[in-house]
Parts: C-alpha cells; structure tokens; sequence
C-alpha cells in the first residue's frame, strides 16, 4: 500500500484539524476542518477521490483542541472545539445535509487546551474533558446531558503542566480513563482513572518525552492492554512508543526516528493487515505524510513518506473514491484541504 502525490482543494483559511466521514448520509466520505481562520469548513465527497467547494461556518476564537461526538442524541457529529485564552469550548451542533448550526460557547476552566470526548459516567451520553489550569496542573470535565449542553464544571488535579489527553479503558475494568500528557521530566504523564460516575483519580506517572504535540491509542502489541504513541514538535525522535500493562502504567518509552516536528497523529489500518500502523504530518515546508506499519510485535516497520505539501496541518483518513482503500487527508498553513489517495501496490 502506498500513498499518491496529493491533490489540493480549497477551504477555510489554514485549516489545522481535519475529519473524514459520511456527514451528510450520501454514503459518499466527506471532509471536515477546523480553520485557524475563525471558521469550519465541509467539505462534500463526490465519491471518486475529490471535493466540492467548501461549505463555511463561523467559529469565534483560536483554536486549540477538537473533539467529534454526538452531544445532542440524534445521530450526527457535533463539534467541540476548545479556546485556551478564552477559556472555553464551542460546540457547534449538526444539521442535514453537513451543516452546522451556530457556535454556543461554554465555560471549560482556565485556559483548556487538549480537548477529548467520551462516556465518563456511563450515561450514553456524550462528555467532555479538556486539559486546563496549565500553572498548577488538572483535568476539566462537563457531564453532557445528551441535548448538547452540560453539567457544571468538574476539575481533577493532576501534576505538571498537562498538554493533551487520550480516552481509554487503560486499567482493563471497563469504565472510561484518561491519559494525560505532560512535557515535564519532573512531574511526568498520567492516567486518571474513571470511577464510572464522571469522576476521576490520579495514578501513576510515566515520561512520556518532551513537547508533545498529540497522542494516539491503540494495542499496539494487541496483548489486550492499550497503548499510547505520542508526537512531539522536537527536531529528530519526534515519535515515542508506550507500552501499557492493563493496570494504568507503561513501559519506558521507545523512540522512533520520525521527525519534522509533527503537530497531529492517528492510528489507522492503513494497509488493512489487521495491524494498527501509525500517521503523523511533518510541518516543515517540505512537509510530508510518514507512515509506519505495525507488526503483531508492538514494533513498526520503517517509516515511508509522501509529499503532502508545505506546513501540512492536521491528518485523517478516510475511503474518497470508494476503492475500498483508506485514503489520507491533511489540512494545511494556506487554505488548501491536501487529498493523497492510495493504492494497494
């Protein structure tokens, strides 16, 4: 499997965070990005690899951290989207046809950043937690009440200086946690474990390397324990693999030799082996799309690249031209969705 020279098609004003899915029930794959132009733009599939002109929506703030879950119960995606200086999350509900309504902000604690979704109390309902408090370190949540607004405030203190956040069951007793990623070799990362009702508990702490950018979760080593991949905006080594135990800790990490100071991560089954392989975007200028196939191991094999452009921003995937094979999308520092479809040679 390899990836095509990308194809570009116009969007929002450098469009940092992107989504691939059938948004509009067409059963074609669309796109969605979050702009750091103060707007989100849909993108429609045409089912053959391209898209249609974009479709935009005002969002108010810089953006920090997205999250895409179904706030409001009736089967769409909505959009979450996180304002550090504002201290806020804009949530932006779906309507027909790939449309979102209009932003309605809502308080998230000081200076959120990171931002997940996720069923922390076992409602049906979709949650959110956001890194915050970045001075003195701890984990904001909002229950949501499954009609796109949400409970008050709830904050879990955590050490350090928290960048960003994964969900998962990382303690194998089927209640929601979080993973939550820190630059400081001091302090370190930890998981807060998830009581089942919305609340969570520190425990544990793991480096998990300097200046992460992202963080991705999967088995890896599929041992049934989950994992964690994190990027970081360093020169070289920009990749560490953590190995998880089932009980909330994880192994020293191992770093890759990936690097272009990569600003976003996915794991995604990119050669459909049944192996979770890994993708993150180089932002330099010569930017590119590297790749790296698992192994039933936890290792991956070496890393392949594709130009994706200059500044690539942002990646997903998705199948645009229905071949059956997932294709890549990344954003972009100019106002360009970057589209490289694949292929199985």
């Amino acid at each position: 499997m390899r990836l095509q020279s990308f194809r570009a098609f116009a969007s929002g004003s450098a469009p940092r965070w992107v989504a691939v899915r059938d948004f509009d029930d067409d059963g074609k794959q669309d796109v969605l990005s979050v702009n750091d132009g103060d707007s989100i733009s849909f993108l429609r599939g045409r089912g053959d690899g391209s898209l249609e002109a974009p479709i935009h929506s005002a969002v108010s703030g810089v953006v920090d951290g997205v999250a895409l879950a179904d706030f409001n119960g009736d089967g769409k995606q909505d959009l979450a989207i996180s304002h550090e200086l504002k201290g806020e999350v804009s949530l932006l509900l779906a309507r027909p046809n790939g449309i979102w309504g209009p932003a309605v902000r809502h308080a998230m604690g000081s200076r959120p950043l990171g931002l997940v979704a996720g069923d922390f109390n076992r409602d049906g309902k979709a949650d959110l937690a956001a890194t915050s408090n970045l001075s003195t370190g701890s984990v904001t949540v909002r229950l949501g009440k499954g009609d796109g607004t949400f409970a008050s405030a709830s904050s879990f203190p955590v050490r350090g200086n928290p960048q960003v956040l994964a969900v998962g069951d990382f303690t194998r007793d089927s209640l929601v946690d979080l993973a939550v990623i820190t630059p400081d070799v001091n302090s370190g990362s930890s998981v807060l474990v998830g009581d089942g009702m919305g609340a969570f508990v520190s425990r544990g702490y793991f480096l998990a390397g300097s200046e992460p950018t992202a963080v991705t979760v999967g088995d890896w080593n599929r041992d049934g324990n989950l994992d964690l991949a994190v990027a970081h905006s360093t020169p070289s080594s920009a990749l560490s693999i953590l190995m998880g135990n089932g009980a909330g800790d994880f192994s020293t990490e191992v770093l890759s030799g990936v690097s272009g100071h990569p600003r976003a991560l996915v794991c995604e089954d990119v050669n459909l082996d049944g192996r979770l392989d890994l993708a993150l975007p180089s932002s330099y200028s010569d930017g590119a799309v590297s790749l790296l196939l698992g192994t039933s191991t936890g290792a991956f094999g070496a890393v392949t690249q594709t130009d994706a452009g200059a500044f690539p921003q942002g990646i997903a995937f998705g199948d645009l031209n229905a071949d059956g094979w997932p294709d890549a999308v990344t954003g972009s520092t100019g106002s360009s969705i970057r589209v490289m479809l694949s292929t199985c040679q």
